[in-house]
C-alpha cells in the first residue's frame, strides 16, 4: 500500500517558493547527531553481556547477532543453546526460522527484479496474475506490487484465490499487517521471472550473496544439522513443542538463515554498490522500499515521532536523528527476531533467537544502537519491549476467560449437528461424532478440535495453533434453519461461517429426511438454485420418482443419467452423462451426488443402480 497522495512529492514537481522548498525538503544526513565517541567499540565490547543478561532476564534458549558498520562485519556470534533439552549451542552458522524477517528480504529479492527491469514498484499485480480477485473489483485492477508489499494450512495457491472474498478497507488508505499481500506481491514477481519464488530468491538474492544456509523452502531448514529449535512460551517457560511450517506463506515468514548470511544482506542495504563485483540492484530500485509508503498509523500526541512503512521496512527516526529501517519477526510458537538498519551511520544488527516473541530480540539491537549513539542505552529495552509483549499471549476467542452459564440448555442428539459445512473462504467443516461427542475438522489435514457443550446449540472450541494462546476458547454456534443448520466461531479476529450443504462427503443418512446437508427436501417443481451457497460445486440429492421417465442410450458402461428440474416448470427434465463414481459424481448411498449444470440451476436426481449410459428424454406435460 502507498502514502496518500498529498503525502507524496515527485522530485520533478517541487515547489516553486524557496520557503517551500526548504520546509519540504529533506533533512541532511548531516544534521542527525554523531554516534558518541567510540560509542560503537562500546556497544560492542558489552554486546555479550547484554544479550547474556537479556536471555537471563527472558528465558529465551539461545540467540545469535551480527553487527555490520562501515561495509564490514564487526560481530558475529552465537549464544545459548538451540534446544534447552541438550547442550547444542548456538554459534554464527546456527540456522534459525526468521519468521517475518522474510518480509524485508522478500522486498529486496523484488527490487533485484525492478533493477533488472523485469518489474517496477509500480505494475499492476494484475500484469502478472491475471487471475487475482478481490473483493472490490476497483482495487483488484489498481493494486500494485508495492501496494501488496506492505492458518488453517491451506496451500499459497488456495488461500490467494479466497482472497477475493476478503473484505477491505478503503484502498490506500491506511496501514495494515498482511502476510498473503506480501504473498501476492512475491508471487506476481516470480511469474514476471518465469520462476518459482523460492527459486527466484535463491537465485536473485542468496547466491550471489554466499548466503548458502538461507533458504525459502521448510524443507531445506529440517535437513540442516545445525538449527535452532523453536521454543514455545507455556506455563511461564520455553518449552520445544512444535514446527513450524511457513511455506504456504514463504515470502512473508518462512525464510530460515543464519546471522552471517543477513550480515551480508545488511551490507548490500547499507551499500548497493558493489565494486569489483556484478551489480544485484541499483540505489534507485531499492530507495522505494526504504522511504515511507504509507503511514503506520497516526501518532498518539503531537509531540510523538510518526512511524511509516515503506516496502518490507518500517520506517522511523531515532532520537538522534537517524532515520532507521526495521522489522520484528515473530512465531508464537517460538522464534523472536530483528533487524535495525542506520544507513546514516553505515551501521545494521540483527538479532535471531528461538524463543517465542517476548522482547529479546528487539531489547538486544536497541541496546547496542543506543549505545553507539549515546554511549549508553536510553532505557531499559527489554522491560519496554517485554511490557508490549505481552498482550500477545492474552487468550482470545469470545468465550475465553469467561463463566460457563449458570443454567445452561441441553444441546440436541450430536447426529443433528453432524455433517460437512461449507465456507468460500474457509473451505469445508466438518462436525463429527465419537460416542456421543462433537468435533470439528478443519483444515486440508482434517486436524480435529473438540467440542464442547456450552449451552444449548453453542458449543464451545478451544483453538489451537499459533494464533491461539493457552487459556483461548470459543463459541461455535448453530443456527437451525430451514435450509439446514449454519455454524458460526468467533475466534478473536474474525468470524467463521459455514452453511449446511454441498460437498463431496454429502450425508447419506439423512437424504430421505430433512436433509441438513441439502437443504428441505425438495418437492416437484421445487426450485432449488438458492438453496446452497453462491458457488458451491455440488448439489443436493432427493429419491428417484418413478414418473421420471428414462431410456437406455448408447455408450460404454460405467456411465449414468442424472436429471436436472428446471425451476418453474416441474415437468421439464435435461440429460447429462457423468462417469460413475468420477470426478463427475460421487456414489453416496444409492444416491450420487452430481455437480451443477450451467444455465440450470437445478438439482440432480439419479437413479440407484448401475448400467450404461442412461439418457433423459427432455418432455413437457
Amino acid at each position: 500500500m502507498r502514502i496518500l497522495p498529498f503525502l507524496r512529492c515527485h522530485p520533478d514537481q517541487a515547489p516553486h517558493d524557496p520557503a517551500a522548498r526548504i520546509q519540504r525538503g529533506p533533512t541532511p544526513p548531516e544534521d542527525a547527531l554523531r554516534l558518541a565517541p567510540g560509542g560503537l567499540e562500546r556497544a560492542l565490547a558489552r554486546l555479550p553481556v547484554t544479550v547474556q543478561a537479556v536471555l537471563h532476564r527472558s528465558g529465551v534458549p539461545g540467540a545469535a547477532v551480527a553487527v555490520v558498520q562501515g561495509g564490514r562485519t564487526v560481530f558475529a556470534r552465537g549464544f545459548g543453546l538451540r534446544d534447552n533439552r541438550g547442550t547444542a549451542p548456538v554459534t554464527a552458522e546456527t540456522v534459525f526460522q526468521i519468521a517475518s524477517l522474510s518480509k524485508p528480504v522478500t522486498a529486496t529479492v523484488v527490487a533485484t527484479q525492478v533493477a533488472a527491469e523485469r518489474v517496477s514498484w509500480d505494475d499492476p499485480v494484475r500484469r502478472h496474475l491475471p487471475g487475482l480477485q478481490l473483493s472490490d473489483p476497483q482495487v483488484a485492477a489498481q493494486a500494485t506490487i508495492g501496494d501488496a508489499l506492505e492458518d488453517l494450512g491451506y496451500p499459497r495457491g488456495a488461500i490467494i484465490e479466497r482472497l477475493r472474498l476478503a473484505p477491505l478497507d478503503p484502498f490506500r488508505r491506511r496501514y495494515h499487517y498482511a502476510n498473503f499481500g506480501f504473498t501476492i506481491a512475491a508471487e506476481a514477481v516470480a511469474a514476471a521471472a518465469g520462476a518459482a519464488w523460492e527459486d527466484l530468491a535463491a537465485r536473485a538474492l542468496f547466491r550471489p550473496l554466499g548466503m548458502q544456509a538461507t533458504s525459502a523452502r521448510h524443507a531445506e531448514l529440517l535437513a540442516r544439522d545445525n538449527r535452532a529449535l523453536l521454543h514455545v512460551l507455556q506455563d511461564g517457560r520455553f518449552q520445544p513443542l512444535y514446527d513450524r511450517d511457513a511455506d504456504a506463506q514463504s515470502p512473508a515468514g518462512g525464510v530460515s538463515s543464519t546471522v552471517l548470511d543477513l550480515a551480508a544482506w545488511m551490507k548490500l542495504l547499507l551499500r548497493p554498490h558493489r565494486p569489483g563485483q556484478p551489480p544485484l540492484l541499483t540505489e534507485a530500485a531499492l530507495l522505494p522500499a526504504l522511504v515511507p509508503q504509507v503511514l503506520d498509523g497516526l501518532p498518539p500526541v503531537a509531540a510523538a515521532r510518526p512511524a511509516a512503512y515503506g516496502y518490507g521496512f518500517n520506517i522511523g527516526v531515532t532520537p538522534g536523528g537517524h532515520p532507521v529501517m526495521s522489522h520484528s519477526g515473530a512465531f508464537l510458537l517460538g522464534a523472536g527476531t530483528h533487524v535495525q538498519l542506520l544507513p546514516s551511520a553505515d551501521l545494521g544488527v540483527v538479532v535471531l533467537t528461538n524463543g517465542g516473541p517476548v522482547g529479546a530480540a528487539e531489547a538486544i539491537a536497541a541496546t547496542l544502537t543506543d549505545t553507539a549513539q549515546f554511549g549508553a542505552p536510553l532505557r531499559d529495552w527489554f522491560a519496554a519491549f517485554n511490557g508490549r509483549m505481552q498482550g500477545l499471549y492474552a487468550p482470545v476467542g469470545d468465550l475465553a476467560g469467561g463463566p460457563p452459564p449458570a443454567t445452561p440448555e441441553p444441546p440436541r442428539a450430536a447426529e443433528a449437528y453432524a455433517g460437512r459445512y461449507d465456507s468460500d473462504f474457509f473451505g469445508p467443516a466438518e462436525i463429527v461424532t465419537a460416542d456421543g461427542k462433537l468435533a470439528i475438522l478443519l483444515g486440508p489435514q482434517r486436524r480435529p478440535h473438540p467440542l464442547a457443550p456450552w449451552d444449548g446449540d453453542v458449543f464451545a472450541l478451544a483453538p489451537l495453533g499459533e494464533n491461539a494462546p493457552k487459556g483461548s476458547l470459543s463459541s461455535v454456534r448453530f443456527t437451525m434453519e430451514e435450509g439446514g443448520p449454519q455454524a458460526s466461531s468467533s475466534l478473536g479476529w474474525t468470524r467463521r461461517d459455514w452453511r449446511a450443504g454441498g460437498g463431496e462427503a454429502a450425508r447419506h443418512a439423512r437424504l430421505d429426511r430433512a436433509a441438513p446437508r441439502c437443504g428441505r427436501r425438495l418437492s416437484r417443481g421445487a426450485a432449488v438454485d438458492r438453496i446452497l451457497p453462491r458457488r458451491a460445486p455440488w448439489c443436493c440429492l432427493r429419491p428417484w420418482r418413478p414418473d421420471e421417465r428414462l431410456r437406455q442410450g448408447s455408450g460404454g458402461a460405467g456411465h449414468r443419467h442424472a436429471a436436472f428440474f428446471v425451476p418453474g416448470n416441474a415437468r421439464q427434465v435435461a440429460p447429462l452423462r457423468l462417469p460413475w463414481g468420477g470426478a463427475g459424481g460421487r456414489r453416496l448411498g444409492g444416491y450420487v451426488a452430481v455437480p451443477r449444470s450451467a444455465g440450470l440451476g437445478g438439482c440432480a436426481a439419479v437413479p440407484g443402480r448401475r448400467g450404461g449410459r442412461l439418457a433423459a428424454q427432455r418432455r413437457r406435460g
